[in-house]
């Protein structure tokens, strides 16, 4: 017990004082006294308060003067035992211990008091004066009369005699962290002043020997102000510039997390963000925590063994450890039901994250979550919430994944419907539409009819189908949503899908129609997408059926009215088909060039590659009206440019075929052979080679002009260049 000598020399002063008394006074307060004396040095606080309170009752008003000064050291000691008594009904907790030990902080409070009315005086020297104003200040404290506790601290060090060694000593360690704690307690925090203790505190924490419980308590005081003040960036600063002090041992650490995570939640509450995570962060990790404590207990047990452990361990000590194993079976506990702390931190984070706008932060960490924390009671809910994070920031993939397990491990849920529309219009949305099939035509047949979920499940069925070119599959099922769900919210695509594949399975009259009703009754851009796509198609199933002057009409809508849309490259290309259809081979040219430049601007290949194809059929023909064209020679470089950079392509067979005569023309009629006669070498080795009659044919063909004999000609395609003998449909 700290100042111990100074107390143990008052009690023998005052018995030593006594002597010449009337001998039944004398007996009883000397017999009291050494008892109490006992007691406070066995930390026996209820019996030395009974006993230092008879001999107050005993002596009363007698007291003064007999002993003069003096007899307020029995005030004192009185008081003492009376506060230390609270402190440990405090540690015990509980409201019956919570109320005494209000009742005994009063009584200390009264105790000081009484001892500071009896100075110094002939009779007798009252040494312990100045020390009551400290501990009435901790009574004070104990009862959250923060003002008036710092007043009398203040006094204390105003008045007391530095000097008197052994007399006015105190820990100057937990004085500035009870400094601290009050001005922080404050109905109106100091939080200014109090930092000025705290901070003195922490940087001479060894030198001072102030205990890990009093900083992490200090802190507590300090984070209930800072929140209550918002006083956001002060908080987050001092945890930060400090930390190093703060952090302790994960075994030290654990028993102060519902503190953290109390506080945390508090500044949550409060949208202080950063404050909560400031405090989240001093949680130790559970797995380092349990690893800690198994090693400060596993040290322990080797200390009994050894035979020492008295030797190393007193009993705080000993308490300590047994706190510690109670420790280690509840963090023990918590990881096998898979609710460890960092739980909440990571929650909390998701939650923070998204209300900032940072989903794909809430993303990864509800992802952490699934994948550490299987067990927890809240799986479901972590789980829904990484789907439902995962499709809002385009990780498709992951919503299927996730979406999958979810339906898998909770087919009950709540969230079922919803996860199922997540998967479905995420991977659709997101051109994933392989995938999309895939899982619609899952889902499909589970699903009641004339529902929001069968609803959309047909809606992404019928539509991969569309964009897969699956057009003869899924014209049922496009019609179908039509026809079942006419208000549903995607209602305009699935009409528009069902118009449009009339026009991919070349049923013109039928897409005639459907196209048109659907233009007229969705007119608006601002609510229909794919006014662009069905002025395409429109102007597609014109040409088709030679009304070209219409189809010009709706190309050129889309260009002057849908400027940068999807099809404008498509379109530009349509338009070079039509002008070189009525002969106009100018007006084509410039069309396919500005499909051309265009799609090379957008990194789109397969126009650029459909427009150079084009463009070398338009100017590579051997012969205009009957007559040689002058100007073949214009396909070379579009030819040239193809074989360069397109070799991949799938119009290389036609490009091949398209490019001889011209090649012909400039004297590089064997290199145009060999470039036909390696796609004929490809496409043999394929199952199915559209186009490859018609490159046999014109290599046969330029061939014999090249001066060989219908014989050479036989000869060289039986044993032709990577087609084997025994390919039938080759040969």
């Amino acid at each position: 017990m700290k100042n111990r000598k100074s107390i143990t020399l008052a009690i023998t002063l005052a018995g030593s004082a006594l002597i010449g008394i009337p001998q039944n006074a004398s007996a009883d307060i000397g017999e009291d006294m050494s008892a109490a004396d006992v007691a406070m040095k066995g930390k026996n606080w209820a019996e030395a308060k009974a006993l230092l309170d008879r001999v107050i009752r005993n002596y009363g008003e007698r007291g003064k003067e007999l002993y003069g000064g003096k007899f307020g050291v029995i005030y004192y000691l009185k008081g003492y035992s009376e506060l230390q008594y609270a402190k440990q009904l405090t540690s015990e907790g509980g409201d019956k211990a919570l109320d005494m030990a209000a009742t005994l902080n009063e009584a200390a409070i009264e105790s000081f008091t009484q001892c500071r009315k009896f100075e110094n005086d002939a009779k007798g020297v009252n040494d312990q004066y100045y020390k009551a104003l400290l501990y009435l200040g901790q009574a004070q404290q104990a009862l959250n009369e923060c003002a008036s506790a710092i007043g009398n601290y203040k006094k204390f060090l105003a008045d007391r005699d530095p000097e008197k060694k052994g007399v006015d000593t105190y820990h100057i360690g937990m004085f500035n962290i009870n400094m601290a704690i009050c001005h922080f307690k404050l109905d109106k925090p100091a939080l200014a002043e109090g930092l000025v203790f705290y901070e003195t505190a922490l940087k001479n924490k060894d030198r001072l020997r102030v205990p890990n419980a009093a900083i992490v308590s200090a802190l507590k005081d300090f984070a209930s102000a800072a929140i209550k003040e918002k006083k956001e960036k002060i908080l987050v600063d001092f945890v930060n510039n400090n930390r190093g002090v703060l952090i302790m041992d994960p075994h030290q650490m654990y028993q102060f997390i519902p503190f953290f995570r109390k506080y945390a939640a508090e500044a949550f509450s409060k949208d202080m963000l950063n404050a909560a995570f400031t405090l989240y962060a001093l949680m130790p990790g559970t797995t380092e925590t349990l690893e800690d404590i198994k090693n400060v207990e596993n040290d322990f047990v080797g200390y009994e063994k050894a035979g020492v452990a008295d030797a190393f361990l007193n009993k705080n000590a000993r308490q300590s450890v047994s706190r510690i194993r109670n420790d280690l079976k509840n963090i023990e506990k918590s990881i096998k039901a898979g609710e460890p702390h960092e739980l909440l931190a990571l929650r909390s984070l998701a939650f923070s994250h998204e209300s900032e706008g940072y989903v794909r932060g809430a993303y990864n960490a509800y992802k952490t979550m699934e994948k550490h924390y299987k067990k927890t009671k809240g799986r479901e809910d972590n789980l829904y919430n990484l789907v439902r994070t995962s499709s809002l920031i385009g990780e498709v993939m992951e919503t299927e994944k996730f979406g999958r397990l979810f339906i898998k491990n909770y087919p009950d849920s709540q969230y079922v419907d919803s996860v199922k529309n997540m998967m479905l219009i995420s991977l659709f949305y997101s051109g994933e539409y392989e995938v999309a099939l895939k899982v619609s035509s899952e889902l499909i047949d589970d699903l009641a009819e004339n529902t929001e979920p069968h609803d959309l499940c047909l809606h992404v069925l019928g539509g991969s189908m569309f964009y897969l070119g699956q057009f003869y599959d899924g014209d049922a099922h496009l019609k179908k949503h039509v026809k079942m769900y006419p208000e549903s919210d995607y209602k305009i695509a699935a009409r528009y899908f069902a118009a449009s594949n009339y026009s991919r399975l070349e049923d013109w009259e039928n897409a005639a129609i459907y196209l048109d009703k659907f233009l007229a009754e969705y007119p608006e851009p601002a609510e229909n997408f794919y006014i662009s796509f069905a002025l395409f198609d429109r102007a597609n199933t014109h040409f088709a059926e030679q009304e070209y002057d219409e189809a010009v009409a709706k190309l050129d809508k889309i260009e002057t009215e849908f400027p940068y849309s999807a099809v404008e490259d498509i379109s530009f290309n349509l338009r070079g088909d039509i002008h070189r259809s009525k002969g106009e081979k100018e007006l084509a040219n410039k069309y396919y060039i500005k499909a051309l430049e265009l799609a090379k601007r957008t990194g789109a290949d397969v126009v650029a590659e459909e427009s150079l194809y084009k463009l070398v059929a338009l100017h590579g023909n051997a012969k205009i009206n009957k007559e040689p064209n002058p100007n073949i020679k214009d396909a070379i470089p579009y030819y040239d440019e193809f074989w360069t950079n397109r070799q991949s392509s799938a119009y290389k067979t036609q490009v091949a075929v398209a490019g001889v005569p011209a090649m012909n023309a400039v004297g590089r009629g064997e290199e145009g052979l060999a470039n036909v006669q390696s796609v004929i070498s490809e496409m043999a080795k394929k199952e199915r080679a559209p186009g490859m009659e018609e490159a046999i044919n014109t290599y046969g063909k330029y061939y014999i002009e090249s001066g060989k004999t219908p014989e050479q000609l036989r000869a060289h395609f039986e044993d032709f260049p990577g087609v084997d003998a025994g390919d039938k449909r080759a040969q």
